[in-house]
C-alpha cells in the first residue's frame, strides 16, 4: 500500500494542474444557436430574459407545444417563441389561431417557417445573402428598421450579415401589416390580424441573441418589437428549437422526484464508496494446520484400560505375549515358539539366560491358567518391558 501513495500523489498533481490551467485559461465561448434564456453564450436569449421583466408582468418559461399550451390558457396572456425552423402540424395552428381570436397575441420568430401553419398564412422566407436570387450579397452588415410611426422609425439597428439574413417574400396582403424591413427594403417583421388578437412573426431571430442585442443600442430593436405583446403574462416556449429538454435515459422519471432521484444518488454513491474501501488488497487469513497426531498410542491405552476395568487380566497377559513374540519374529528373525534351547534366545537377543528363563517359564506358567491375578499380570509385563529393552 505505501508503494501506492507515490502514484496516488503525482494522479493528484496530475489533476489540479490541470484544473488550475483550465481555471486561468481563457473562456472559450460556445457559438451554437441554442436560443436558451439560461444561456450566456453568445447565441443564447440570457440577456433577453433579463430584459423581459421591465416589459411584462411575469414570464413563464416552458418547453412545450402549442396545442399544450394554449388550449387551457385563453385569456390576459401573450406567447412567445424563438426558432431557426418553426415548423407547426394542423392542431398547433388551429389551437394557435383559436388562441389569438380570442384577443390574445402571439410573436413568433423564426429563419423559416413550415408546415400546415405557413401554408394557411401564405408565409415564405428567403435569404438574404441572395439578393433579387441572382447576385450575391457581399456586405458584411445588414441593418433594420421600423416602419409604424408609433415606434422609432429613423434608427438604423446593426448587424451581422449572418445573423440576419432572412426576410419575408410571401403572406396574405389583405391581413398583414408590415412591421420592419431591413436596409433592402424587405420586410422582416409581420403583423397579421386574426380575430380579436394579433400574431406577430419576424424571420430574425438572432436578433434576440446576446451578441446582438448587448451591440450598440439593438436591445431597442428587441423591446420595440416585443411592445406589441402588451404589458401582460408572457408564455415562452423554447420547445420548437430545443424540444422537451427532459432526460432521454429510462431513469428519467426516477431523476424526476425528488425523493426518488436523492434515493437513487445516495444508492450510487454507497455503491461506489463500498467498492473504493473493498478494492483495498488485504492480507489472506492462513489458517492453523494441526499437527498430526499418533492416534495408535491413544488407542492402545484406550483398549488397555477397558481390559483392565473389566478385570479381564489373562487376556491382556495373552496380548502382551502375541506382541513379544511377534518382536522377535520381525527384529530377530526367528520363531520363538519353535525355539526350545533358552540359551540361544538369550544370546540372539542379547539377554541373560536366567532372566530370559524366569520370562519364558512364567510365560508357560500364565498360557496354562484360564485366569491369573492382578501380581502375576504385573510380574509379565514388568519382565516383557526388561527383556525387550
Amino acid at each position: 500500500m505505501k508503494k501506492d501513495w507515490k502514484y496516488i500523489i503525482y494522479l493528484s498533481l496530475f489533476i489540479g494542474i490541470y484544473a488550475t490551467v483550465q481555471l486561468l485559461s481563457p473562456k472559450q465561448h460556445n457559438w451554437s444557436i441554442t436560443l436558451s434564456h439560461v444561456d450566456k453564450n453568445p447565441y443564447g436569449t440570457y440577456a433577453l430574459n433579463e430584459m423581459m421583466p421591465a416589459l411584462f408582468d411575469s414570464i413563464t418559461h416552458v418547453n412545450e407545444t402549442l396545442y399544450e399550451l394554449l388550449k387551457s390558457k385563453n385569456t390576459n396572456t401573450a406567447f412567445f417563441s424563438l426558432s431557426t425552423t418553426l415548423n407547426l402540424d394542423k392542431a398547433d395552428t388551429e389551437t394557435l389561431f383559436s388562441y389569438i381570436s380570442k384577443g390574445n397575441t402571439a410573436f413568433l420568430s423564426a429563419h423559416y417557417f413550415n408546415g400546415h401553419f405557413a401554408d394557411t398564412l401564405q408565409l415564405n422566407t428567403v435569404d438574404y445573402l441572395f439578393n433579387n436570387q441572382s447576385l450575391i450579397d457581399l456586405r458584411d452588415s445588414i441593418s433594420l428598421r421600423f416602419l409604424n410611426s408609433s415606434l422609432d422609425t429613423l434608427t438604423n439597428y446593426k448587424y451581422r450579415k449572418d445573423n440576419a439574413h432572412n426576410y419575408f417574400n410571401s403572406f396574405d396582403t389583405l391581413k398583414t401589416t408590415i412591421i420592419g424591413k431591413n436596409d433592402s427594403d424587405k420586410p422582416v417583421t409581420l403583423r397579421i390580424a386574426i380575430g380579436n388578437g394579433a400574431l406577430i412573426v419576424n424571420s430574425t431571430p438572432l436578433a434576440f441573441t446576446n451578441i446582438n442585442l448587448l451591440n450598440g443600442e439593438n436591445h431597442a430593436f428587441a423591446s420595440q418589437s416585443l411592445s406589441y405583446l402588451g404589458n401582460q403574462k408572457l408564455i415562452w416556449t423554447e420547445y420548437y428549437h430545443l424540444g422537451r429538454m427532459e432526460a432521454s435515459t429510462p431513469l428519467r422519471f426516477v431523476l424526476s422526484q425528488d425523493s426518488l432521484s436523492s434515493a437513487y444518488y445516495i444508492t450510487i454513491f454507497s455503491l461506489l464508496l463500498f467498492i473504493l474501501f473493498e478494492s483495498k488488497r488485504k492480507q489472506r487469513v492462513i489458517p492453523i494446520i494441526p499437527p498430526v497426531q499418533n492416534t495408535t498410542l491413544e488407542f492402545v491405552a484406550t483398549i488397555g484400560n477397558l481390559y483392565y476395568q473389566q478385570g479381564d487380566h489373562k487376556n491382556i497377559a495373552d496380548k502382551k505375549i502375541i506382541f513379544l513374540m511377534d518382536t522377535l519374529r520381525s527384529k530377530y528373525h526367528f520363531d520363538p515358539m519353535a525355539e526350545t534351547d533358552v540359551s540361544v534366545i538369550a544370546r540372539k537377543t542379547g539377554n541373560d539366560e536366567d532372566g530370559t528363563a524366569a520370562l519364558f517359564a512364567l510365560i508357560k506358567k500364565i498360557q496354562e491358567k484360564d485366569q491369573i491375578t492382578v501380581d502375576e499380570l504385573i510380574s509379565l509385563n514388568e519382565q516383557i518391558e526388561n527383556f525387550i529393552k
